[in-house]
């Protein structure tokens, strides 16, 4: 989250735009996806499929 926060200040100050997600909603946002990812590997390994197709 450290180098997301620099970039992030880095393009305020380069463009004077403020980003649409603040450092929150960027941590939930994150969690979720983190948490899908484990649930959809969950679901593979229990229908035995390795994730390839």
């Amino acid at each position: 989250m450290q180098v997301t926060k620099l970039n992030t200040d880095n393009l305020i100050n380069q463009s004077g735009i403020q980003p649409s997600l603040s450092t929150e909603e960027a941590k939930q946002y994150l969690y979720e996806v983190l948490e899908e990812v484990k649930l959809r590997k969950k679901a593979e390994s229990l229908n035995g499929n390795n994730g390839k197709d």
